[in-house]
């Protein structure tokens, strides 16, 4: 048995002592906290902050997000991946103002009734903004329980979710659950890390059964992670007089609502090659093949695949004739090429833009 009250004193006086200085630390307003809980998700708090800074100086109460147009809350968003975050936060933030007289929700329980929290954010936002005693299970916490329990049920399957909140529930403080859950966070993203955690200088040792058995390395316990599939894919940059064309994605679906370069996938057989496939979807939006040249190809992994893209330049008289399927994007626009830092474009097509930059000499940009 974990002795509550010199775990807790341990844990709190470490954390007080030692914490980062993070700029949602700073605050009990329920809106910020809410905020970095979404942009966290899945982020490092690194790439987090300067994102949470420009996003608090554009909208900074949950009136303001309630009423931000679509394209300006990509924009801020644009980088950060798992857009479908950024979209649900402005829908609660909507139903808050609507519905709530603009004040958000003091527990966790009505906090969970909102579009896009879930039980651990909602524990969260309650704890540190409202002092609500409700424990939190995130990435970092449940290392830290399979290490302290010897947990051996795998930290990646649904099926172990309640025996990991039920000891989170065990073992939460009843003062200052706050401060007690960012401590549990802190622990796990400084001291109690994936491999080799840190634990000479963990201030909870003592209470740990992976430590004093010395098997700290042996958890927490996964299961073998699924091959990501690989999916190919073309984008061209059509041009004409320093001008290039784009698409908005759909409404629905991945990526929805943001900007490319005209792209299409396509399924690789055995005897397909790229530049067979390239020239067969600019033969289908009306170009020839030899009016292209190649740019780059790109590699970036999204959370259930891996994607390749082959990236060419298309020099064409006039933008109207490329005849891009109506239904593909729910509107193409045809922009100067410097504007494109306008728009909001999804991770994989950013990569394009210093290569369009570095040969836009050779391209007559």
């Amino acid at each position: 048995m974990i002795d509550l009250n010199q775990f807790h004193t341990k844990l709190l006086t470490w954390y007080r002592d030692e914490a980062r200085d993070l700029p949602w630390r700073r605050t009990t307003d329920p809106y910020a906290i809410w905020l970095s809980e979404i942009m966290l998700q899945q982020t490092r708090v690194s790439t987090v902050i300067p994102y949470y800074h420009r996003f608090l100086e554009t909208l900074p109460d949950v009136a303001s997000l309630a009423a931000v147009d679509e394209e300006l809350l990509l924009k801020l968003w644009e980088g950060l991946g798992y857009y479908r975050r950024v979209r649900n936060f402005r829908k609660a933030a909507q139903r808050v103002v609507n519905d709530m007289d603009g004040i958000i929700p003091d527990s966790s329980r009505e906090l969970q009734k909102l579009p896009g929290i879930g039980r651990y954010t909602a524990a969260a936002i309650a704890s540190i903004a409202y002092g609500e005693c409700s424990p939190v299970l995130d990435g970092n916490v449940k290392r830290v329980l399979s290490r302290l329990y010897t947990i051996s049920a795998p930290i990646n399957e649904t099926r172990s979710e309640k025996e990991y909140w039920d000891k989170a529930e065990a073992l939460m403080v009843q003062s200052q659950p706050g401060d007690y859950n960012q401590a549990m966070m802190e622990l796990g993203a400084r001291i109690c890390i994936p491999r080799s955690p840190n634990c000479a200088a963990c201030p909870v040792k003592d209470h740990c059964k992976a430590f004093s058995k010395g098997k700290q390395n042996h958890f927490p316990v996964k299961t073998g992670k699924k091959e990501i599939p690989v999916r190919t894919a073309v984008s061209v940059v059509f041009e004409t007089d320093g001008h290039v064309l784009i698409g908005k994605r759909p409404s629905n679906g991945m990526l929805s609502g943001l900007w490319e370069f005209p792209t299409k996938f396509y399924e690789a057989s055995e005897n397909d090659t790229l530049e067979a496939a390239t020239s067969s979807i600019l033969t289908s939006w009306g170009i020839s093949r030899d009016a292209s040249q190649f740019v780059v190809n790109i590699k970036h992994t999204y959370s259930h695949f891996t994607l390749h893209l082959h990236v060419v330049r298309c020099s064409v008289d006039s933008l109207e004739t490329v005849s891009i399927n109506s239904g593909s994007y729910d509107k193409l626009e045809k922009i100067p090429l410097d504007h494109l830092e306008k728009y909001a474009f999804h991770t994989a097509q950013k990569k394009i833009f210093s290569h369009l930059q570095s040969r836009q000499e050779s391209f007559d940009f």
